[in-house]
């Protein structure tokens, strides 16, 4: 968004040791813009059409891209699965709580019918990696079991990201269609970037996808609503993880 030239350094992280396996200096122009796939931004890596890895961006003060600095940028990722498109928030590295919530999960649904997963991604800049639990909740605070990447199901799973990598940790049910939320707790206050995908089948035919990040508690919201018969509707998930209840104003106002 800057009126001067910017470089951000992208570099590809190897899913098998955490060490960078490639990089690009990307030059942006004057309130310029840049999109390419990942397999364009680094073509001689190993395997690039058959990977699922981290990739980091970092801002530049120069084209050498050897001294952070810079202006900053925005960035969005696209993730085009099959004929699915959806978009993964771009978050920045930081270290954050040790408690994240996710407030909305949904699994489940006839085998023939409609039917849900959610794919939960961790990523981590730690070298010596991540380790913590995702609880589950359903919607009257209560533990809710799911089947983690085919495992029996269970309402807490424990999990491990290694150094520099992602893990993946696809969340099943059985023929009834179940929602609700999750609690991960971490090793501490640690680096950690959480994203969920909410992926709707018909039968074994992915039909649909949308990606979220963890959320934080706020006290004050403020959302756009659209509905329209047979053609538009909003659903809002709504999660409370303290130990006691807690009331909340809804206010719809008109155009």
């Amino acid at each position: 968004p800057s009126s001067a030239t910017g470089f951000v350094l992208a570099r590809l992280w190897d899913p098998s040791t955490g060490a960078a396996l490639a990089n690009t200096i990307i030059t942006l122009g004057a309130n310029g813009h840049i999109a390419r796939f990942l397999t364009e931004l680094f073509p001689d890596a190993l395997n690039i059409s058959q990977i699922r890895a981290k990739v980091s961006l970092d801002s530049c003060s120069s084209s050498a891209c050897s001294v952070a600095g810079g202006n900053g940028m925005l960035a969005t990722a696209i993730r085009l699965n099959g004929d699915q498109f959806t978009t993964i928030p771009v978050a920045e590295r930081e270290d954050g709580e040790q408690t994240r919530v996710l407030p909305q999960v949904a699994f489940g649904g006839p085998a023939g019918g409609i039917n849900m997963k959610t794919v939960l991604y961790f990523t981590t800049n730690i070298t010596t990696g991540v380790f913590g639990t995702a609880a589950i909740f359903d919607n009257d605070g209560n533990p809710l079991a799911a089947s983690a990447d085919g495992a029996a199901p269970a309402s807490s799973i424990t999990f491990n990201v290694f150094g520099n990598r992602v893990t993946r940790i696809v969340l099943s049910g059985d023929a009834t269609l179940r929602s609700g939320w999750i609690r991960l707790t971490l090793s501490g206050n640690v680096h950690l970037v959480t994203n969920a995908i909410f992926q709707t089948f018909n039968g074994t035919n992915l039909v649909s996808e949308a990606s979220v990040l963890e959320s934080l508690a706020i006290k004050n919201g403020l959302i756009y609503v659209k509905s329209q018969l047979r053609a538009a509707n909003v659903g809002i998930g709504l999660a409370n993880h303290e130990p006691s209840s807690n009331t909340i104003a809804v206010d719809l106002f008109d155009r």
